[in-house]
């Protein structure tokens, strides 16, 4: 057969290969679907404009078909430096081949590919339908950033590893402990400590002589690699109150939880053995998946507990071993066994106690969940502290369901953070439906404490249904021993419900101290009983002693988004060292776009899908000519 060669003569304008929105951005239908289902990314919905910087890019080619642009803008707050963003993303089946996902930089006139880990993965064969995609950007403040995209094919283009890459940043002070357990396989993981001298983050190796002397558990080696449900808890071998605790900076390829505070080798008791609320995979308190574990007892190792609570009517939650079998001896709140799967409505829970402190459970569910872990000793929830997550995961809002406590000295406190007097209710299920405790008002900057209900070993803990009127900012908080309060610990929101931002409100007493973790530079201003100023430096850290004789409410404001851990006990003079009673346990938060009350707003296009030509090229007689060369010239210029 002869062989034909054909000249097609294409009008680039016609065949539109790629969508010129430099100068006039173009509107799209944003797909908004939530990040784990569970989200507050600050992500615009509906129509939305997305401009790119650049739009004809050679490696844009016809390997990678496909990429979306992304925009952030700054809110007018502060420069931000490499932050963590959780992107979660959908696909077309066979739009996204396994590994092909690349992010990238346009610098202007070249490309920077970013590195990125990409979890939370769903398939079809070999393509993906879902992932969470983590990588970094960097946004001028008061500023949009139009410069970075997101590219995929939908044939095998290779794989690309950034193992070095630790887009989960977990930041906090602790006495005696860092536990970690991982979600993921292959997860690495890396910790530095604070040097206060040189005010700034080092091998704890090269700042403590503890973990440079070796003598602590497993080891001093400050990194690793973790499996699903792998753990690595690093302690002292004994307790010093001089040395190992401090600041601590824990980076991961993957969500880890992360839990700090007492550890096994205490300055009088031991263990973690308080209640605390657990933290989601990005930093909120509710989530669809959570690692249960850790916990050891006042008395014994094998005293831990755990509660998994439903935020919605009909939400299922299953319970898994490490060697993902359905777990025993679970409980629903009214004592009755569980059989999973467990069908649970808004606020009723499934616990098991007497658990070991070395084994690990994976709980998930269909809708979000909270998690709780304490400790089930002869005193039974003694040491209760923490703050509860609202039904949408943020530490503050106007609707919660907790688990209430059994110990005399346990009381639940609801503080008002708003500006002007809020209605509350709160009802009490103690195992045969709700019923109303009161119904109070609440001045502005004031609270009211809710007086425990009772448990037992063999009577389940109540439930509490608080609810204020719409837009109240509520913090509802666990505590033990309030006129009084010796060991606390945890993550406290800003006033908005977030764990980080720049407008902060908590309790404070003369034992306790404010951990303020700062991801820029920031001038923290803490007025109270006594009051001071703070100047950190980017990444950097600062502590702050409240002077008052009773709890007292501390206002934190910021010229930048931080983050503060209140822990206590403390010496209240010499060299204000942590007592016996420090702290027991808590968990850490990952820092990141989805956290911060002063988050980048992300803007996302639809898929941009580049031209494909499926040409077949035909003889006279109609029959495909083998072998043909097809040429495209710009009808404008003749040019190819």
């Amino acid at each position: 057969m002869k062989h034909t060669h054909l000249a097609l003569l294409v009008a680039f304008g016609m065949l539109m290969i790629l969508p010129m929105m430099a100068a006039t951005p173009t509107t799209h239908d944003v797909d908004v679907t939530p990040l784990l289902d569970d989200d507050f990314m600050r992500l615009n919905r509906g129509q939305s404009e997305i401009a790119g910087e650049q739009d004809q890019a050679e490696w844009w080619n016809s390997s990678f078909i496909y990429r979306r642009y992304l925009n952030f803008t700054e809110p007018d707050v502060s420069d931000r430096t490499n932050v963590p963003v959780h992107l979660y993303l959908t696909f077309t089946s066979g739009h996204c081949y396994r590994d092909s996902i690349r992010v990238e930089y346009y610098n202007n006139p070249g490309w920077t590919n970013l590195p990125f880990q990409s979890w939370n993965t769903t398939y079809d064969g070999a393509f993906v339908l879902s992932t969470t995609v983590s990588f970094m950007v960097n946004v001028s403040r008061d500023s949009t950033e139009k410069n970075y995209y997101l590219y995929y094919a939908k044939e095998d283009v290779g794989s690309v590893s950034y193992p070095d890459f630790y887009p989960f940043i977990y930041k906090s002070f602790t006495v005696t402990l860092i536990n970690i357990a991982s979600y993921y396989d292959n997860n690495n993981y890396d910790i530095e400590m604070w040097d206060t001298a040189d005010q700034e983050w080092d091998d704890p190796r090269n700042v403590d002589p503890i973990w440079s002397g070796g003598t602590m558990t497993p080891d001093n080696t400050p990194n690793g690699t973790l499996n699903r449900l792998e753990t690595v808890r690093y302690e002292p071998n004994s307790a010093s109150a001089n040395y190992w605790w401090g600041y601590y900076a824990v980076y991961s390829n993957y969500p880890v939880a992360v839990s700090m505070g007492r550890g096994d080798e205490g300055l009088s008791n031991s263990a973690i053995n308080d209640w605390f609320p657990a933290v989601g995979r990005i930093g909120t308190g509710t989530d669809l998946e959570f690692v249960l574990g850790g916990v050891e007892g006042f008395e014994n190792d094998n005293e831990g507990k755990y509660w998994l609570q439903a935020q919605e009517d009909n939400t299922e939650v299953n319970v898994w071993t490490a060697g993902d079998e359905a777990d025993t001896g679970w409980l629903f709140h009214n004592g009755s066994s569980v059989t999973f799967p467990a069908m649970l409505d808004a606020g009723e829970y499934i616990s098991k106690r007497d658990v070991l402190y070395t084994t690990y459970l994976f709980g998930n569910a269909t809708k979000p969940i909270s998690a709780r872990f304490g400790d089930s000793d002869a005193s039974y929830a003694r040491d209760i502290w923490g703050f509860y997550p609202s039904v949408d995961g943020k530490l503050a809002g106007e609707e919660f369901y907790t688990i209430d406590m059994g110990n005399s000295n346990d009381v639940t406190r609801i503080t008002n953070l708003g500006d002007n007097t809020v209605e509350v209710s709160v009802y009490r299920n103690s195992g045969s439906g709700f019923s109303l405790v009161t119904t109070t008002n609440i001045a502005a900057n004031s609270s009211y404490s809710v007086s425990r209900g009772s448990a037992s070993s063999g009577d389940q803990e109540d439930i509490l249904h608080i609810v204020g009127e719409s837009g109240a900012k509520l913090m509802v908080e666990g505590i033990y021993r309030e006129s009084s309060p010796g060991d606390a610990g945890d993550w406290i929101p800003a006033t908005t419900g977030e764990r980080f931002g720049s407008s902060l409100k908590v309790w404070g007493y003369n034992s306790f101290k404010f951990m303020i973790v700062a991801p820029e530079a920031a001038e923290v201003q803490i007025t109270g009983t006594n009051s001071g100023t703070l100047q950190i430096p980017a990444g950097g850290v600062g502590t702050f002693r409240p002077l008052s004789s009773s709890s007292s409410l501390y206002h934190i404001e910021s010229n930048a988004s931080i983050g503060v851990v209140v822990v206590g006990k403390f010496e209240t003079s010499g060299a204000y060292r942590p007592t016996g009673d420090t702290g027991y346990g808590w968990m850490v938060p990952t820092y990141s776009n989805d956290g911060d009350a002063n988050a980048l707003v992300m803007t996302i296009s639809d898929e941009i899908h580049l031209f494909e030509f499926d040409i077949t090229v035909e003889d006279l007689d109609g029959l495909p000519v083998e072998g043909a060369t097809v040429t495209l010239y710009n009808a404008s210029d003749g040019n190819l």
